[in-house]
């Protein structure tokens, strides 16, 4: 692992419009740069949006995982970004021992699609 970014940006009324804006435009361009969107979850209940992309190596390894969260019950957004050749079993580490249960369960995902 080379890098752990996380970030957490409040939003308000005045502000939620151009903050969504923005997470929906990090998505896209994540795409078009080749990251691979590999779970998505949208939590009517509790507002939240949650998008992990991955971008993956030709072992199989992950370069790097960024999680896009648009929490609206707690008027918050959180980017993570993850950097390195990571295996898909340390995501699901990592995704439990900081409670992103998004990458908790990412390790099957990523080992079913590369066989």
């Amino acid at each position: 692992m080379k890098h752990i970014r996380v970030n957490v940006v409040g939003y308000d009324d005045s502000t939620r419009a151009d903050t969504t804006d923005r997470v929906e435009g990090i998505r896209r361009e994540l795409e078009g740069q080749g990251w691979a969107q590999m779970v998505t979850v949208k939590q009517a209940e509790d507002s939240e949006d949650v998008a992990v992309f991955v971008k993956m190596a030709d072992d199989n390894s992950i370069d790097g995982v960024v999680v896009t969260v648009i929490n609206t019950s707690k008027r918050e957004v959180v980017f993570v970004n993850l950097v390195g050749n990571i295996k898909p079993e340390q995501v699901a580490l990592i995704g439990k021992k900081f409670n992103i249960e998004p990458l908790s369960h990412l390790s099957g995902k990523l080992n079913r699609k590369s066989v």
